[in-house]
């Protein structure tokens, strides 16, 4: 009899210490900000370039999300800056001088050359603080962007038909940081055109198409970069109208007029339209519905998918992938700087929102009290 009693007390000593364990390593992850950055850098290869998503290869569009979100959730410190540069200028930068692409940056390693690619990657030389001029020559960049003009509007890479004032906008940035003298003489010219996009119900479009909320923030952030924004060259109070009735019920906001589907994509959209026109107060209340809908897409890997479980849209859009995690952060920020929204204990979705370890505790306990119950009253498991 006193062997079975101390055979149960030693499975419950057993089964207590493990749970404790597991207590211990889910200590780690305290808040939901803890949880955004272990997903972060479990996304990191070798000290490295950054993924999409675990199954993928490191890419430089990842790796300027990952650095710009761990910037801004002041966790820096946590990469080494003279490994991403080398990695981007082992593995991305095209170091033949006879080819064509030469000193321009790929997507991945054997991948593609687009505005996109070259755009992340000068960005994330200026996030680690590194001359982008010892890896590059800036003005081969800026004649291959040149290449992708079609009057006022960019493609995605030179004789390519894939053109848009969003591509448009990724390729006179990249002119903007390279050369500031073409800049200056491209933006003198493009200014009027781009104010004439302008539609009457206050968004943006091109060729006659109805306003969406993608090229009205490619508009704005190009006529910001032009300072026509601070000259009131557009109607600002007819444009916070339009962002501002594309929100949903649920907090939410949908790309074009009655769509009524929106994303992390569309809520990134259009809060930094009403940052950047110094519209973001005229949220009200409504502020705190659009974050409890961004941190409804949180998962359990502590990343972000582009819609909330409640969206009617493929189960492919419920991953969570860093370019998601990218607009879930970035708006979070400009909603709220201080990130007090992330500073909550995570919510996995488990009954009464307790979080996970708990659970195993009490599952762990219940299991002892039953051993120990069954044992005094029949004397056996």
């Amino acid at each position: 009899m006193k062997i079975k009693l101390l055979a149960v007390v030693l499975i419950a000593i057993l089964l207590c210490s493990s749970s404790f364990f597991i207590v211990g390593a889910s200590a780690l992850i305290s808040t939901r900000k803890d949880a955004i950055v272990r997903y972060i850098l479990d996304l990191q290869e070798g000290k490295k370039g950054f993924k999409s998503f675990q199954k993928d290869k490191p890419n430089i569009e990842a790796t300027f999300e990952a650095l710009t979100m761990l910037k801004l959730l002041n966790k820096f410190g946590k990469i080494k800056k003279d490994k991403i540069a080398e990695w981007i200028n082992d593995t991305l930068i095209i170091h033949d001088s006879k080819s064509e692409d030469y000193s321009l940056i790929r997507y991945d390693k054997d991948g593609d050359i687009t505005i996109y690619s070259n755009y992340f990657g000068l960005k994330t030389f200026l996030l680690i603080d590194k001359d982008y001029s010892e890896y590059l020559e800036e003005d081969r960049i800026v004649n291959w962007v040149m290449k992708c003009n079609t009057d006022h509007l960019y493609t995605i890479y030179p004789d390519s038909t894939e053109k848009s004032l969003w591509t448009t906008y990724y390729a006179l940035s990249i002119i903007y940081i390279l050369n500031k003298t073409l800049w200056n003489t491209i933006s003198y010219n493009m200014t009027e055109w781009l104010v004439s996009l302008q539609n009457p119900d206050g968004g943006f479009s091109v060729e006659e198409n109805a306003s969406s909320l993608s090229e009205t923030y490619a508009a704005v952030k190009l006529l910001d970069l032009t300072g026509a924004l601070q000259d009131s060259r557009i109607d600002k109070e007819q444009l916070v109208s339009w962002v501002l009735s594309r929100m949903l019920p649920d907090g939410c906001f949908e790309e074009v007029p009655g769509s009524g589907i929106g994303s992390l994509f569309t809520i990134y959209l259009a809060i930094d339209v009403l940052y950047t026109v110094g519209a973001i107060d005229q949220l009200g209340d409504n502020k705190n519905k659009i974050i409890n809908w961004i941190l409804s897409c949180q998962r359990t890997s502590g990343g972000f998918s582009l819609v909330n479980s409640t969206a009617e849209e493929p189960i492919a859009e419920d991953e969570t992938t860093m370019r998601a995690t990218f607009y879930a952060v970035s708006a979070l920020h400009l909603l709220d700087p201080e990130f007090s929204s992330l500073m909550e204990r995570p919510w996995w979705g488990l009954p009464l929102g307790l979080p996970l370890h708990l659970w195993i505790l009490i599952a762990v306990v219940a299991l002892v009290v039953v051993l120990i119950t069954i044992h005094v009253k029949f004397g056996k498991f």
